[in-house]
C-alpha cells in the first residue's frame, strides 16, 4: 500500500509541476498573472543548509 501511495504522489506532483509550466508560459497572455504568483510560492525551490565542516 505504501508503494501504491509514493507513486501516486509523484504522478499528482508530476501534473501539477506540468499544469504550473502550463501557467507560467500561456498566463501573462490570458491574464493569470495572480494565480502564476500563488502557485510560484507552492512550487518554490527551498535551500538546504550545508553542514559545517568539521
Amino acid at each position: 500500500m505504501d508503494d501504491t501511495v509514493a507513486a501516486l504522489g509523484s504522478d499528482v506532483m508530476d501534473v501539477a509541476l506540468e499544469g504550473y509550466a502550463l501557467v507560467k508560459v500561456s498566463g501573462r497572455a490570458q491574464g493569470l498573472d495572480e494565480l502564476r504568483r500563488e502557485l510560484g510560492g507552492r512550487f518554490a525551490k527551498t535551500r538546504r543548509k550545508e553542514a559545517a565542516p568539521a
